[in-house]
């Protein structure tokens, strides 16, 4: 079933029974957890949806971190959830970050793929960079150098298709919701991490360029209950370069 509990928020809920929620990462859709929904809503009520400015969320405006996480929380009671579990990839887990802080109750666990916290100074300055590019030559001018940078060596060797994929999501981005998108990751904050005190779970791609394990093994170093997972042959695009070893990670966490 595809609805938009919000105009500009495009959401889609496939099977029943206790909810897994997913949240994708900048310059995603909702379609990047395609293999994760096929695989859990056998048994779960997955719901998955294009954040504001993405994909077929068209941008409502100005965009940043709390607005997406009051979107999120629009769509947790929209959808009537007492308690779910959350999974994102990139900017996805800075957003579920900042929501298990302010909505705890919601939060029954956390799997995070590939972890964002706040900018530093090298990340904030391509940032700034890319937001130049893209405002002067279009979203296309970038697209090359994030495949790139994103995929894995082995993804681009072995599953050449992956990367025209990446270049389907990405151009099917607006410049504008892009943009928008780009400013509220470099105007973001980190969460306080001593206060998520659900079970956290940290997916790391041995060839993660973006969200390399260091960042995860920072922020789980402040958690009461977190641990980290690498994969291998993994660039920053897990969901998709290595959906079943993603699907088993998953599994361990609700299992535990």
């Amino acid at each position: 079933m595809i609805s938009t509990p919000k105009s500009i928020m495009a959401t889609e809920s496939r099977g029943k029974g206790e909810a897994i929620v997913f949240v994708h990462g900048l310059g995603s859709t909702s379609s990047v957890w395609e293999a994760q929904v096929r695989h859990f809503s056998s048994q779960f009520k997955t719901i998955r949806y294009d954040l504001d400015g993405s994909g077929r969320s068209s941008p409502s405006g100005e965009l940043s971190i709390q607005g997406w996480v009051d979107d999120l929380a629009n769509l947790v009671g929209i959808y009537e959830i007492k308690r779910a579990h959350f999974v994102g990839h990139s900017l996805g887990t800075l957003i579920l970050q900042h929501f298990a802080v302010q909505s705890p109750s919601y939060v029954e666990s956390l799997c995070l793929l590939g972890t964002n916290r706040s900018p530093n100074e090298q990340r904030r300055k391509a940032l700034a960079d890319r937001i130049e590019k893209v405002s002067s030559q279009g979203l296309s001018s970038i697209v090359d150098a994030v495949i790139d940078g994103t995929l894995s060596p082995a993804a681009l060797k072995k599953k050449p298709e992956l990367a025209g994929y990446v270049r389907e999501l990405l151009l099917c981005q607006s410049d504008g919701g892009y943009l928008a998108s780009l400013r509220a990751v470099m105007a973001a904050t980190a969460a306080d991490a001593k206060q998520i005190t659900c079970p956290v779970l940290a997916v790391c791609g041995d060839d993660d360029k973006v969200s390399p394990q260091a960042i995860a093994d920072d922020f789980i170093a402040e958690l009461p209950r977190g641990v980290t997972l690498m994969l291998g042959e993994c660039g920053h695009w897990h969901p998709i370069e290595q959906p079943a070893a993603v699907n088993a990670a998953i599994e361990k966490l609700l299992n535990s």
